[in-house]
């Protein structure tokens, strides 16, 4: 079998970003672009988004772009239809991640059951959101799925617990055509995390073990935020040989 075919779609652009915030202690002042991505993972029978976006523009953040109009082009381009995607997987619950399930009603909802548990009490509120975590239980309860750990979710899928970003972070393996692609979440913002870490890691520990197994397993890596991405992977895999 070849595999999935994974697309990436930039749902909006951070402008004047300081690096020092993607990449620890380096280069201060420095301003840069990064992207809110998520990915489309197209097989034969199933049909996954990884991390769903923002709804709106949030204060104190120089964010540009419609993520919902963004979807629905992309998948417009690529012949889909919202109503027909089957999974989502959330790779943590920060609000840039999370807020636009309901583009995709047929879909059963993964998180890990640790992201929920911190994001529902946080010990300190960063990027999350108690208004989208309500939501999130309100909306979403009836097809949400917490996970413990490492879980096969289809033939040739797998999540799998990081830590690192947050303390209930997952990463997403799928074998495509190319190999083993690792989608990330925030456990890399940039690709330049894989030897230097973001000073946002909450659990550095879990993002050392995490960045080691990214290296270790990964023929593809697919960060979170990083333009870079549709450089080097415009389109990971294809569907048949």
């Amino acid at each position: 079998m070849a595999g999935y075919v994974i697309h990436p779609v930039k749902l909006g652009t951070f402008h004047n970003v300081d690096y020092s915030h993607q990449v620890l202690n380096t280069r201060f002042g420095e301003k840069i672009d990064t992207a809110v991505l998520s990915y489309i993972v197209v097989g034969e029978n199933a049909l996954l988004v990884v991390d769903t976006g923002f709804r709106a523009t949030q204060d104190n953040f120089d964010l540009e772009g419609d993520a919902e109009q963004a979807f629905r082009d992309k998948f417009a381009e690529l012949g889909l239809e919202l109503e027909n995607v089957t999974h989502i997987v959330l790779t943590h619950l920060h609000w840039d991640h999370m807020q636009l399930n309901h583009l995709f009603p047929n879909a059963t909802v993964y998180v890990q059951r640790r992201e929920m548990e911190v994001a529902a009490a946080p010990v300190y509120p960063l990027y999350y959101n108690h208004q989208d975590i309500a939501r999130l239980l309100a909306e979403d309860g009836d097809r949400l799925v917490f996970l413990d750990g490492d879980t096969e979710i289809l033939p040739g899928i797998k999540a799998a617990f990081a830590g690192g970003h947050t303390l209930g972070s997952q990463m997403l393996y799928v074998n495509t055509s190319e190999g083993t692609a690792v989608i990330t979440g925030d456990v890399l913002n940039l690709y330049a995390n894989l030897d230097e870490r973001s000073p946002k890691e909450v659990d550095v520990v879990g993002w050392v073990r995490a960045v080691e197994r990214i290296k270790r397993d990964a023929d593809v890596i697919l960060p979170m935020h990083d333009l870079e991405v549709f450089e080097r992977h415009p389109v990971v895999g294809c569907l048949h040989d």
